[in-house]
């Protein structure tokens, strides 16, 4: 895996040698550890502070629902996911640690009582790995934008397997549930997906309440409640199904299938594309 990298290192640096100089997007570049300090470190700085903003800039594609509506609807479950990769990893360090017990206790002659958590099996030990996966992948790539403000949505592709991992062991949470106890989550999913479809102007803060959101939080604690009454599985997956279907439909409206007819690049914060975007949703604000 190295020798590769090491390889491309070499022979850019000495294409770049060769050359005196190349463009490297707004800058002109002598080394390859120039063009690594603009992509790290440097980057958002110089000509291309326009690139970077508030932290909660970076955060766009999983609030702004008009501009991004499948990454508004998974955000939910995004935080759910991590919260559920932090339990998986505490509960292994309990296993881990009651084993090291156990072991001791053993060597002295001594016995404990058996814990719950020694008892995690298979599924215990997927979560953990899981969990890791996603507490690394988030905090190595997500953290940085954020302290950034980088509201590129191509830089949250670095760590777009961890989302769908995350998203993921919620769905698979709500599909395996034995009750409906993850009927508040479906609620507050359709809350926050109606809030993000009512942008009016989503850098400064104003919100327009209007049918969009209304639509979405009805939906959401319908199917909530719904989920959370139903006695059956089958009844529950039914719910979960819908949802999904729910979202893809939502998807279809709005977002990339909308913009992408008229806008050159992504709607970023402070872009005409997205203040556009607003106007044709939120007419009555900008009257």
């Amino acid at each position: 895996i190295v020798l590769p990298l090491v390889v491309w290192l070499i022979a850019g640096q000495a294409f770049i040698t060769a050359h005196y100089q190349v463009r490297f997007g707004s800058y002109y570049v002598q080394s390859i550890a120039q063009m690594l300090y603009w992509l790290t470190l440097g980057y958002g700085t110089g000509r291309g502070a326009n690139l970077v903003g508030p932290p909660y800039f970076a955060l766009v594609i999983y609030s702004e629902g008009d501009a991004w509506p499948i990454s508004t609807f998974l955000f939910p479950l995004l935080v759910a996911g991590l919260c559920l990769a932090l339990i998986a990893l505490w509960r292994r360090l309990g296993v881990n640690v009651a084993a090291r017990l156990r072991r001791r206790s053993a060597n002295s002659g001594e016995t404990l009582p058996e814990n719950s958590l020694s008892q995690a099996g298979g599924q215990g030990i997927r979560d953990a790995d899981i969990g890791l996966y996603v507490v690394f992948s988030l905090g190595l790539t997500l953290t940085p934008l954020i302290y950034k403000g980088s509201f590129g949505e191509r830089y949250h592709v670095l760590y777009l397997v961890a989302v769908l991992l995350a998203a993921g062991t919620v769905l698979e949470r709500w599909w395996q549930a034995r009750d409906g106890r993850w009927g508040a989550l479906i609620a507050l999913t359709g809350l926050y997906v109606g809030i993000g479809l009512s942008w009016a102007d989503w850098v400064n803060g104003v919100l327009r309440l209007g049918w969009p959101f209304v639509v979405a939080a009805c939906a959401g604690i319908a199917c909530g409640a719904g989920y959370a009454a139903a006695r059956q599985v089958a009844v529950r997956r039914g719910i979960v199904v819908g949802v999904i279907g729910l979202a893809v439909a939502l998807s279809l409206v709005r977002g990339p299938l909308h913009w992408g007819q008229f806008a050159p690049f992504s709607p970023e914060p402070r872009s005409w594309i997205l203040a556009q975007i607003q106007q044709q949703y939120h007419p009555a604000f900008s009257d």
